[in-house]
């Protein structure tokens, strides 16, 4: 696991409170100092949208996606604002695993099945 790498997971009101990582997300994007140039070319998002969640998420929801830079991802799920489908949580966790170099992604999720 690369320790320069941050990784933010965040659902509901933690998601909002990822606001503050997003601003300095941004800051880091739209900064034409060369000192930012590898961190804006390994930038990555993973936004997760569910089709039955409040319609005002509904709507934001393709709007975060855009305000996102770098290499992003958009997925909708048939779930509601709780995101308890086995579908989300999998792909979160394989992002995850992905992006960060992690292991054990199969064992969590066989974990979370047998519960």
């Amino acid at each position: 696991m690369d320790p320069a790498l941050v990784a933010y997971v965040g659902h509901s009101y933690g998601g909002s409170a990822g606001g503050v990582l997003a601003a300095i997300v941004r800051h880091v994007r739209e900064s034409a100092s060369p000192y930012w140039a590898e961190m804006k070319r390994d930038e990555r998002a993973l936004v997760q949208c569910a089709r039955f969640d409040t319609p005002d998420n509904v709507r934001a929801c393709p709007d975060v996606y855009k305000a996102a830079g770098g290499e992003k991802w958009l997925e909708w799920y048939d779930d509601d604002h709780d995101f308890t489908s086995l579908e989300a949580k999998r792909d979160r966790l394989y992002w995850l695993e992905k992006q960060l170099g992690l292991k054990g992604v199969a064992k969590a999720l066989r974990v979370m099945l047998l519960r």
